[in-house]
């Protein structure tokens, strides 16, 4: 933009700095919300064994895991507390060094650690609600954090796979 022929410098908005730079923390804090308030109210509207029904292939149901995905290590609440704990110091560690997208992904990683941890801490255990079906064909439950948790490292993985698939190509036409 000119003003009498002279151009003006460029400035950003504090808030979009904000944003490009911390996307991660808005992600993680969005997905810690969303986790705990999911979670939250399945704790007090169904007792813990509840299933309802709401589509043909998805039921809300109230289950507490101990253990890990598809309910691995059940019983071992603190190993698993402190794995998680090691994985937030650890994917935290790396943020700086991470692209946009990157951050992005670590913090959507980051809120869903944080979600089963908190459930961990508090109440020795994870709460689950969401039981996807097909017929008899069950998937265990599972909440917003392992959803997040899953997406992230899922979206990563392909996210590496193309920029591998990318750079390969470019080697190739060379």
């Amino acid at each position: 933009m000119t003003h009498a022929g002279k151009s003006l410098p460029s400035r950003s908005l504090p808030w979009k700095d904000f944003a490009l730079h911390y996307s991660w923390l808005l992600a993680a804090g969005g997905i810690l919300f969303l986790d705990q308030l999911t979670k939250w109210l399945v704790r007090s509207a169904l007792p813990l064994g509840a299933r309802v029904d709401y589509l043909p292939f998805m039921a809300l149901v109230h289950r507490s895991n101990t253990g890990a995905g598809f309910s691995i290590l059940t019983g071992q609440n603190t190993l698993l507390a402190i794995a998680a704990l090691l994985a937030l110091a650890g994917v935290s560690a790396m943020i700086p060094s991470l692209g946009d997208s990157e951050k992005l992904l670590a913090g959507i990683f980051l809120g869903g650690i944080m979600g089963n941890l908190a459930d961990r801490l508090l109440f020795q255990g994870v709460t689950d609600f969401i039981l996807v079906h097909w017929k008899e064909l069950y998937w265990p439950a599972f909440n917003i954090a392992d959803a997040a948790l899953t997406l992230s490292v899922l979206f990563f993985i392909i996210r590496e796979a193309y920029a591998n698939r990318s750079d390969s190509s470019k080697i190739q036409k060379d």
